[in-house]
């Protein structure tokens, strides 16, 4: 994929920025890392099942839990699944333009979803976590 259709998709479906601490990854280490995470979903409230689904979470350079980030939530669009992001090369792309000052330090969160599922939906469940 073009890098500028990669930043093109990055910038369009973002869905919603908020700064909250990633508590449940490691940090303090000096290059930015992406991290695979899960979050559940009830799948039947009566019977008290779950679902766990996967996403993805870039974190910058230095990032630390003491710190507050602005965070993205990179939508996935046509069954454009996080290690697809992954494989485009976001993490170097970002890497890029954290470091020339063209954006700020963030953290992305990429989640999977399949095709049909409801973002509304799911949305809470990943932002929670």
């Amino acid at each position: 994929m073009k890098k500028s259709r990669l930043l093109g998709l990055f910038l369009a479906v973002v869905m919603m920025v908020t700064c909250l601490p990633v508590s449940a990854f490691a940090a303090g280490e000096d290059a930015s890392k992406i991290v695979d995470a899960t979050y559940s979903v009830v799948v039947d409230e009566e019977a008290g099942t779950t679902e766990e689904n996967t996403y993805k979470v870039y974190l910058p350079a230095g990032y630390s839990e003491d710190n507050s980030y602005p965070t993205v939530y990179l939508m996935p669009q046509d069954g454009y699944a996080s290690k697809q992001y992954v494989d485009d090369g976001i993490q170097a792309r970002l890497d890029e333009l954290m470091k020339s000052g063209a954006i700020l330090s963030m953290v992305v969160v990429m989640p999977d979803f399949e095709e049909g599922d409801d973002y509304r939906a799911l949305l809470p469940a990943i932002v929670a976590d």
